[in-house]
């Protein structure tokens, strides 16, 4: 029998791809599903490993993303990650084809700026 914490290694290799900008001033790397879109964010829901590694994958780049636009990462103080995950599903609906990694910049950036709580 495989071990649990190696089949998410696997499924975390399987999801991991990298994205590109379109010129060298919008050149940016980005592993893992944060590449996939939103679609296919939500129809992951339906095989929940899958979407395990989905919200996994989320709750990291949540913590990264405050560890590089706040100090000690204090805007996850008072964050609410179930609104995050409610507020990016409700984003997906809307823009299906949008990239997991560029919804969550939408929803982020106006909380870590402090306009913006949740």
């Amino acid at each position: 029998m495989v071990d649990k914490g190696f089949s998410f290694f696997l499924l975390g290799m399987l999801f991991s791809t990298v994205s590109f900008g379109s010129n060298e001033e919008d050149l940016r790397y980005v592993y893992g599903v944060g590449v996939k879109t939103c679609a296919q964010y939500t129809d992951s829901r339906h095989l929940p490993n899958e979407f395990l590694v989905y919200r996994s994958w989320i709750s990291g780049y949540i913590s990264g993303f405050g560890t590089v636009f706040t100090k000690n990462n204090v805007f996850l103080k008072d964050l609410n990650i179930n609104s995050i995950y409610e507020e990016l599903d409700a984003l997906c609906l809307k823009e299906p084809d949008s990239l997991i990694d560029d919804s969550l910049n939408i929803l982020l950036l106006p909380i870590v700026k402090g306009s913006k709580k949740l």
